[in-house]
């Protein structure tokens, strides 16, 4: 028996069509939103080149879809660096956690949780290496790299 898709009723057709339409777009959207890439257990986000040269000042905002400005940030190594969190997510409560690596099971800075409009301000004196940040209240959506250099 072979199928004709001709004989088909019209309608099952445009529902088959859009129903794949559906899933295609949903998966790559999950894809996008929740892919970071990098070899799991480290800090890394998949070969991204470094943001810009070694600061001791950086600033991190909190914005609109619950996401961060910026998915990387390059501050300097063995100094003390400042890095000033702004939650402009209208009333959303954010932080921003620094974590020696993606298992955070060690915390090494953190703000406090607060409900925009806020900001909260740390400093972190860390040696040369690639570490995580995210917020506590968003693990999965609010996610990047810290990199001390």
């Amino acid at each position: 028996m072979r199928l004709d898709i001709t004989k088909l009723p019209m309608d099952l057709l445009v529902l088959g069509g859009l129903g794949v339409a559906v899933m295609a777009t949903f998966l790559i959207a999950f894809a996008l939103t929740t892919g970071e890439g990098g070899v799991e257990g480290t800090a890394g986000g998949g070969g991204e080149a470094p943001a810009g040269p070694p600061v001791t000042a950086a600033e991190i905002r909190a914005v609109r879809s619950i996401r961060f400005d910026q998915r990387q940030l390059v501050i300097a190594a063995g100094q003390d660096v400042t890095i000033h969190f702004i939650n402009e997510d209208p009333g959303q409560v954010h932080d921003f956690t620094v974590w020696r690596d993606r298992t955070t099971s060690e915390r090494l800075a953190g703000t406090n949780s607060c409900t925009a409009p806020c900001d909260e301000t740390i400093t972190v004196h860390l040696p040369a290496g690639q570490y995580y940040f995210n917020c506590t209240i968003h693990p999965q959506q609010m996610t990047g790299t810290l990199i001390a250099q």
